[in-house]
C-alpha cells in the first residue's frame, strides 16, 4: 500500500508539472501570437497620396494611456496622384504657408506599447491653406497595421469615410466629392533609420532633421526624452475607387441594349 500511494503520489506530482510545463507554453505562444511584427502585405494602388516636404513619425508610448502608445505621421505637403493607368496626372498641395508653421496631422495609429499589436487610428489628409489653388482631402479609419521588427517598414489597411477636391484641374476631373468614399485602402511607409525591437515602449522622432526641426513643437511637448534620428521616411496613402453594383452594371447594360434598340427601329422605319 505504502509503495502504491508513493507511485501515485510521483505520477500526480508528474502531472501537475506537465500541466504546469503545457501551460508556460501555452502563455508562450500566446504572448509570441500577440506580437505584430510582421508586414500585412499591403499592395500598392492607385490613386495614390505621397506625403512629401520631409514627412515625420512620432511615437508616444503613452499617447493615449499608459497602454497605448500613439504613431503620428506629418508632413508638409501632399501630392495626390492618379496612376499611370489612368493618365499619370499628379497635383501638390502644400500645408506651409503664411501664417502656417506647422505640418498638418496626416495619420494615427494606435498601438499596445507592450506587445506591438495596432488597437485602432485614423487617416486624416486636409485641405492645403491656399484656397484658390487646387486642394484635396481624405479622411477615415485604419482597420488593420503591421511592421517589420528593424522599424524600417510598416504598413495599415484603411476605410475611407469621406473624399473631397476643390479647383482640381481638367486632367484630374474624375475626383469628385465622395470618389472613394465607402472603399478602401493601404499605407505604406518606410524608415531608413529603423529601430530594435521593443521600441514601442519608448519615445522618438525618426524624419530628416529630426534632431534640429522645431515644426514638430506643438506635437512633441509630451514626449519623454524622446530618441531623435535623422532618418528618410516616405509615406504613400493609396484608395481604390468604390465599385459599381452588379445590379447598376445591369441596369447600364440593359439601357444600352434598348437605346441600341431604339435606334434600329428609327433607321429601318425612316427606310
Amino acid at each position: 500500500m505504502g509503495r502504491q500511494s508513493g507511485k501515485e503520489n510521483t505520477r500526480g506530482i508528474s502531472r501537475i508539472k506537465f500541466r504546469l510545463a503545457l501551460g508556460t507554453v501555452a502563455m508562450a505562444m500566446g504572448a509570441t501570437a500577440n506580437v505584430q511584427a510582421d508586414l500585412i502585405g499591403v499592395v500598392q494602388t492607385f490613386p495614390d497620396i505621397t506625403l512629401t516636404a520631409s514627412p515625420y513619425l512620432v511615437y508616444d508610448h503613452n499617447g493615449v494611456d499608459a497602454s497605448t502608445g500613439l504613431l503620428r505621421i506629418f508632413a508638409g505637403s501632399a501630392s495626390l496622384a492618379e496612376g499611370a493607368a489612368a493618365g499619370g496626372s499628379s497635383q501638390t498641395q502644400a500645408y506651409f504657408s503664411a501664417g502656417d508653421s506647422i505640418p498638418d496631422l496626416m495619420i494615427s495609429i494606435l498601438i499596445d506599447n507592450a506587445t506591438g499589436v495596432w488597437t485602432g487610428g485614423s487617416v486624416s489628409i486636409g485641405y492645403g491653406n491656399n484656397a484658390a489653388a487646387p486642394r484635396f482631402t481624405w479622411a477615415g479609419d485604419v482597420t488593420d497595421f503591421g511592421f517589420q521588427n528593424d522599424g524600417k517598414f510598416f504598413d495599415a489597411t484603411w476605410d475611407v469615410t469621406t473624399d473631397q477636391y476643390q479647383n482640381l484641374p481638367g486632367t484630374l476631373g474624375q475626383f469628385t466629392d465622395g470618389y472613394l468614399t465607402g472603399g478602401s485602402g493601404g499605407i505604406k511607409i518606410s524608415n531608413s533609420y529603423g529601430f530594435g525591437t521593443g521600441s514601442f515602449a519608448s519615445d522618438w522622432i525618426f524624419g530628416s532633421a529630426a534632431q534640429t526641426t522645431n515644426s514638430l513643437n506643438s506635437f512633441i511637448g509630451g514626449l519623454d526624452t524622446p530618441l531623435r534620428a535623422n532618418s528618410t521616411v516616405t509615406v504613400d496613402v493609396f484608395a481604390a475607387p468604390v465599385p459599381l453594383p452588379a445590379a447598376v452594371w445591369l441596369l447600364g447594360s440593359a439601357l444600352v441594349a434598348l437605346g441600341s434598340m431604339t435606334i434600329r427601329r428609327r433607321v429601318g422605319t425612316e427606310q
